[in-house]
C-alpha cells in the first residue's frame, strides 16, 4: 500500500450528518459481547503494549507531513471527520494518534483515499 498525500475531498468517509451504526444492528444483540471479546483477546493489555512500544523505539506515531505542517489542513480534516460523526471531543488528555492516507481501488474511475491511524 502506498501512502497518499491527504486530500480531504477524496477521503472515503460517511456523508456529513451521518450517524454511527449501532453494533447490535451489524452483528445482532450479542454485539456488546463481541466487542468485549475483541478487547480481551485482540488488544494487548496496557503494560504489554507499553513494553512493546518501548522496545520498538518509535518516538511518535507517523502523521501525514502536509497535516503536520498545516493547521488549516488539520482543521479541515477535523471538521470533516466531525461532520461525519466520527469524532468525540474532549477537553483534556493528550493526542497519541497519527494519521495517514492510502489510495483505495478506483471505483468507476474515481480514486478515493482511505484514512488510517496508528
Amino acid at each position: 500500500m502506498a501512502l497518499a498525500p491527504l486530500d480531504v475531498d477524496l477521503l472515503s468517509l460517511p456523508a456529513a450528518g451521518a450517524e454511527p451504526t449501532a453494533v447490535a444492528s451489524l452483528v445482532g444483540e450479542d454485539g456488546a459481547a463481541l466487542v468485549k471479546w475483541l478487547l480481551e483477546n485482540k488488544v494487548l493489555p496496557e503494560e504489554a503494549a507499553a513494553e512493546r512500544l518501548r522496545r520498538s523505539k518509535v518516538a511518535k506515531p507517523y502523521t501525514d507531513p502536509g497535516v503536520a505542517r498545516s493547521k488549516q489542513k488539520y482543521a479541515e480534516l477535523l471538521l470533516r471527520l466531525d461532520s461525519a460523526g466520527m469524532l468525540v471531543w474532549k477537553t483534556s488528555g493528550r493526542p497519541s494518534c497519527g494519521l495517514s492516507t492510502v489510495w483505495k481501488k478506483s471505483v468507476n474511475g474515481i480514486r478515493k483515499q482511505r484514512l488510517t491511524d496508528c
